[in-house]
This record gives structure tokens, C-alpha cells and sequence, in this order.
């Protein structure tokens, strides 16, 4: 999604349209990792300088949203841990359980720096649920995240607010980056989980 269309649409919107906007696009993106909430903060941020509003809105909207969100995906782990594992192949249950492995150690990391992987920060939530982390302690995290991912987003928008051109190039080559970082994470992990499971 272009930011600059996405300012399009947003201008014409009434204050409070704009806010549900971005509230469903910082939430969406937990229950639809392709969503680009990125994006829309950034856009966010980009109007509301550009319209002379103050930003804190846009701050408290996002947040609650991105925080939202991840409280679904929890639940969401948590409905898949009640089903239980047991009832998955062999092979496919020393995966998940592999995996489950690796995020338990390192399960607050993953929390704190869930807003600065687009793409896959629903999985971590998931993960949390499936691992039965308290709700409390997962939201806490999450909140942590939010607050500092999109205050910087939102200080870029700002900065940026009258140049769409730079704000779309910044955007563009930032997720090119995440997304390399991701494929070789998820290269690595895959190999090791292969390997595991070709031992089963």
C-alpha cells in the first residue's frame, strides 16, 4: 500500500473515521500478518502533521490497536494449545514443539521486538498463548513494544510529513530489509527443525 494513496483516502475522512482506521490497521496486522500497519501509522503521522493536529492521538490509537491485536493472536494460541498437541503427526508435533522450545527460552525478547518485525509479530503472540504465558505479562511486553516502535514511526512521519516521496522510499527500503532478515532467520530455524525432525 502506497502511503501516499493511503493519505488520499484519509484526508477526506471525519477525525473519528480516521482514528478507527488506524485502530483496525495497527490490529488487523496481528490477525492478517500481510497487513501493512507500518504503513499506516506512518500515514497517520504524515496527516495529521500535515493538517496541524496534535499527534498524541494518533500515538494512543496505534498503540491500543497494535496492543489489541496481540492479545487476540494469544488467544488465538491459546485455542490451538487446548486442542492439544498430541492430535498432530509425529514429525509435524517435534516441530511445534521444537519451536515452542526456542520461544520459551527467549520468550520476553520476543515480545519486546515483536513491532519491529512486520510480517511476523503475530506468530509471537501465538507462541506466547501456546506456551501459556500470563495475559498480563504478554501485554505488558507488547505495550513496551509499541510505545517505542511507533514513536519512532510516528517521529518519522512527522519529520517527513511534507515529502510522501522520501516517506514511501524510507518505508519501501525498510521493509525490503526486514524482509531479507526474516527469510535468513527463517531460513535458519527451518533448517534445525528439519534436522530434528528428519531423526523422528
Amino acid at each position: 500500500m502506497e502511503i501516499d494513496a493511503l493519505l488520499q483516502h484519509l484526508r477526506n475522512l471525519p477525525l473519528w473515521v480516521i482514528i478507527a482506521v488506524l485502530f483496525a490497521g495497527t490490529f488487523m496486522e496481528y490477525i492478517l500478518p500481510p497487513f501493512p500497519g507500518d504503513t499506516v501509522v506512518v500515514a497517520g503521522a504524515a496527516l495529521f502533521t500535515a493538517l496541524g493536529w496534535p499527534m498524541w492521538p494518533v500515538f494512543v490509537t496505534v498503540t491500543a490497536g497494535a496492543v489489541a491485536g496481540s492479545a487476540a493472536s494469544w488467544w488465538a494460541g491459546r485455542a490451538v494449545a487446548r486442542r492439544g498437541l498430541d492430535r498432530l503427526a509425529p514429525r509435524t508435533r517435534v516441530a511445534v514443539t521444537m519451536l515452542l522450545d526456542r520461544f520459551d527460552r527467549h520468550g520476553p525478547m520476543y515480545l519486546v521486538v515483536n513491532r519491529f518485525l512486520a510480517g511476523v509479530r503475530t506468530f509471537f503472540f501465538v507462541a506466547a498463548g501456546m506456551m501459556d504465558y500470563r495475559l498480563g505479562v504478554v501485554l505488558f511486553w507488547s505495550t513496551v513494544s509499541s510505545l517505542i516502535w511507533n514513536g519512532c514511526l510516528l517521529a518519522l512521519g512527522r519529520f517527513l510529513g511534507g515529502n510522501v516521496e522520501a516517506l514511501t522510499r524510507v518505508m519501501r527500503d525498510y521493509n525490503l530489509v526486514v524482509g531479507v532478515v526474516i527469510v535468513a532467520i527463517f531460513t535458519a530455524v527451518a533448517w534445525s527443525v528439519w534436522r530434528a525432525v528428519r531423526t523422528v
